[in-house]
């Protein structure tokens, strides 16, 4: 494309990991000749649970679980506790 210029347009890009997992996503727009937009980065424990979530530079979540018998959770910082 040469010296094209499209207002309004949003591309949305996911990468993923061999487990299938999103690693980061990326939003941009175009707006005013310029892109602009973000990056979220997606970190999982070693049983494959969402641990953070990071925004910018800025951790926007962090995820804490507490398993019992068969590492079963018990408990998740945003839930609460199971029973």
């Amino acid at each position: 494309m040469i010296g094209k210029s499209v207002p309004n347009v949003i591309d949305y890009d996911y990468y993923y990991n061999n487990k299938q997992q999103l690693v980061y996503r990326e939003e941009k727009y175009y707006s005013g000749n310029v892109w602009n937009g973000f990056r979220e980065d997606f970190t999982y424990d070693g049983v494959n649970r969402l641990l953070t979530v990071t925004k910018g530079g800025l951790q926007t979540l962090s995820m804490t679980y507490q398993t019992g018998v068969n590492d079963r959770i018990e408990s998740k910082s945003d839930a609460g506790f199971y029973s």
